[in-house]
């Protein structure tokens, strides 16, 4: 068992044919209402510790608790981002991302997904990079760190830290 990676690794999402958008700076309208942000945790305790985090940045959340609800509210919505457990109750996060990614293949919609895991190796964080995850911060994640996070994927987050 490989040991954890260390708080924001950033990446790249590495799908064949679906380039994910470059943000250097928002445009000025891109994202001028607050960013809808899919919340992806099993534990009530998470879930809680990251919609405040996330509304404090000024994101609207909505809440899913399992892998194949988020998978369903993501083809039904068109969500900013995903923050994603890596070990969900029903399957791992590279099992959402992979179901996502192959989907937008038909969409073109690109889904920024922030993977949060806990004790996760490199080997299965590594999967989640190759499945497409936008970047991964391990648990627990400081409100600074999901800043970045979000502004990684292209949100002028600013709120109270």
């Amino acid at each position: 068992m490989g040991k954890p990676l260390n708080l924001l690794s950033v990446e790249k999402p590495q799908t064949a044919g679906l380039v994910p958008p470059v943000y250097e700076d928002p445009a000025p309208d891109t994202f001028a209402t607050s960013p809808m942000i899919l919340l992806v945790e099993g534990g009530p305790l998470a879930q809680k510790l990251h919609r405040r985090s996330l509304e404090k940045l000024g994101c609207q959340v909505q809440r899913v608790d399992n892998a194949q609800a988020a998978i369903d509210a993501s083809a039904k919505t068109d969500y900013d981002a995903m923050l994603l457990d890596y070990n969900l109750p029903d399957k791992n996060g590279d099992t959402v991302i992979q179901a996502i990614r192959v989907r937008e293949q038909k969409t073109q919609h690109y889904l920024p997904i922030i993977l949060a895991a806990t004790h996760s190796t490199e080997s299965e964080l590594a999967a989640c990079r190759a499945a497409g995850s936008t970047c991964v911060l391990l648990k627990p994640i400081s409100i600074e760190d999901l800043r970045k996070a979000l502004q990684t994927c292209g949100f002028d987050v600013q709120g109270d830290a």
